[in-house]
């Protein structure tokens, strides 16, 4: 079972609150509301842009963010929104609720995060937050049947037969949409035809700073590892993209997100990343989705589905002469990306679902350390490796992982094991 709906929204009825009778001028009944999870980071920040730039369209009506007080109030005074929430109660009494526009309401705490983001009044929730803490109001969101736009990996490694029970047991369709640039091309490659006619997935990863440099991974610094040669993103996800783990949790991501088998799934290297995805058809035919990178083309996707709408992302320049290039994954430069193919495996074959919230949390702990300077770039996947092994030895493995309190045990024990064993930060 697939988890995102069909591109091409056919008989499902349209959650947009706006028609269009020509791409660039839409009829607008009234703007989209938006709840956004994670409103200070990257691709909040991204959201928040559209927002900004078409008030018509959108209306932000509620902010969350787990620590950044200072940077939520800005925000809050910009887009006056219905709530305002931190999720961390220490940092709510940072924030001057005085300060907030008229009509903000502030709450704190994780229940109030998960009570705000299974609102009814929002149409859309952004999950933009990175790391386990999305979690539980990302399934707060779904199981209130909400649009739930996902720009979050954790949230589908370890929790990602939590996801599909819910939708199961959903009344309505399907309600993920997926913001990840190279998820979002394979879901607009896929439109509403059927998996079956799929004979392959392909994810594209640029290599990150280190490709065909082995050597110089070894003597890799925080400050080193985090400069992307594509992309400007945070410091972990910019570390997994140096070790190709975060290639490697996206398979694992687009296996619960479209419900193919592993073989199905496959990534290759594209250094110079226009093309984000491909989708290959059983009759040879194969699709490519290309854009710039630019993180608000995909969310724009996802904002104005199942309707497309003008909007001042960046193009590409097809008029300059460019060079494409594609080469396979050497597993042995890059061992985190085997580690997590082979986590895979074990959540398809063995229903091991404690293996990706295991591949998840030791992975969080080993990048942790690395960017303190207490463990090198390649111990990362050495670390992963033994945690696999102890949680087999000790048997996780046969921890369901099928509430989202059973993946947080999980989660919890496995960093708890990597600092006892001072494997971590």
């Amino acid at each position: 079972m697939m988890l995102v709906p069909p591109f091409r929204s056919g008989t499902t009825p349209s959650p947009h609150k706006f028609s269009s009778s020509s791409m660039d001028k839409p009829i607008i009944d009234e703007p989209i509301s938006l709840c956004v999870v994670g409103a200070t980071g990257s691709v909040g920040a991204s959201v928040l842009a559209r927002a900004q730039r078409y008030p018509e369209r959108y209306r932000v009506n509620a902010l969350c963010a787990r620590r950044s007080a200072k940077k939520l109030e800005e925000l809050a005074r910009v887009f006056k929104p219905r709530y305002v929430v931190l999720a961390e109660d220490s940092a709510a009494r940072e924030l001057d609720s005085q300060a907030l526009p008229r009509g903000t309401k502030l709450m704190s705490g994780d229940n109030a995060l998960c009570e705000v983001a299974a609102l009814a009044e929002h149409d859309r929730v952004i999950i933009a937050s990175v790391g386990i803490a999305a979690l539980a109001p990302a399934l707060a969101s779904v199981r209130a049947q909400k649009l739930v736009i996902l720009a979050n990996k954790e949230c589908l490694v370890a929790g990602g037969q939590v996801f599909r029970a819910l939708t199961q047991e959903a009344e309505s369709m399907p309600l993920i949409l997926p913001a990840d640039s190279e998820h979002n091309a394979v879901w607009q490659g896929l439109g509403a035809d059927r998996l079956d006619m799929v004979e392959k997935i392909i994810l594209t990863a640029s290599g990150g700073p280190y490709l065909d440099k082995p050597d110089a991974m070894s003597r890799a610094t925080p400050q080193q590892a985090v400069q992307h040669p594509n992309w400007r993103m945070g410091q972990k996800i910019s570390t997994d993209s140096a070790t190709l783990m975060n290639k490697g949790l996206e398979l694992i991501e687009a296996y619960w997100l479209f419900g193919t088998e592993p073989q199905k799934l496959e990534a290759i290297i594209h250094p110079e990343q226009v093309v984000h995805a491909l989708v290959r058809y059983r009759d040879g035919s194969e699709l490519a989705g290309l854009a710039a990178t630019d993180m608000g083309v995909p969310i724009a996707s996802c904002l104005d589905w199942p309707s497309r709408h003008a909007h001042d992302t960046a193009r590409l320049d097809w008029s300059q002469p460019r060079q494409l290039r594609f080469q396979p994954i050497d597993e042995r430069q890059f061992p985190s990306f085997a580690l997590a193919r082979e986590a895979l495996r074990e959540i398809h074959d063995s229903r091991n679902y404690a293996r990706g919230c295991v591949l998840n949390a030791a992975n969080e702990e080993a990048v942790a350390a690395f960017l303190l300077g207490k463990i090198g770039l390649c111990d990362i996947p050495r670390l992963i490796e033994q945690a696999f092994n102890w949680s087999e030895q000790e048997g996780m493995s046969a921890m369901p992982c099928l509430s989202l309190d059973e993946v947080l045990h999980c989660h919890d024990e496995t960093k708890r094991r990597a600092r006892a064993a001072g494997l971590a930060a």
